[in-house]
């Protein structure tokens, strides 16, 4: 542990040295807006995952339901699915309005509009 300390202790020195010297590279800042719009856009990105995801549980639930034949356990089980699937999207698709509407609200950046 003492030498742990130590070695932490030693560098402290150089990093101010080096943090002296250090300069950003020249290029644009990053603003609000820019932060914004990259949340924006990855916020739609993963709602369109998510959408894509939850269309291919449906479409699952109902080949599950059409080929569960006679079977009721089955045929609960493709329901279930398909109900779960139908309440996820509506989740996805609720997050995406209330995104969007905070985006409006707020007014910096694209900020997510444009999905819907």
């Amino acid at each position: 542990m003492r030498k742990l300390l130590l070695i932490i202790i030693s560098f402290i020195p150089v990093s101010g040295v080096l943090a002296a010297n250090f300069t950003l590279p020249p290029g644009n800042p990053i603003t609000e807006v820019t932060i914004s719009d990259f949340l924006g856009n990855t916020a739609n990105f993963l709602i369109a995952i998510g959408v894509v995801a939850a269309v291919i549980t449906i479409v699952i639930a109902g080949i599950m339901y059409f080929g569960s034949g006679i079977s009721p356990a089955a045929a609960t089980k493709a329901k279930s699915l398909f109900k779960s699937a139908l309440i996820g999207t509506l989740i996805i698709l609720g997050v995406g309005v209330i995104i969007n509407t905070i985006s409006a609200i707020i007014g910096s950046g694209s900020g997510g509009a444009g999905f819907f």
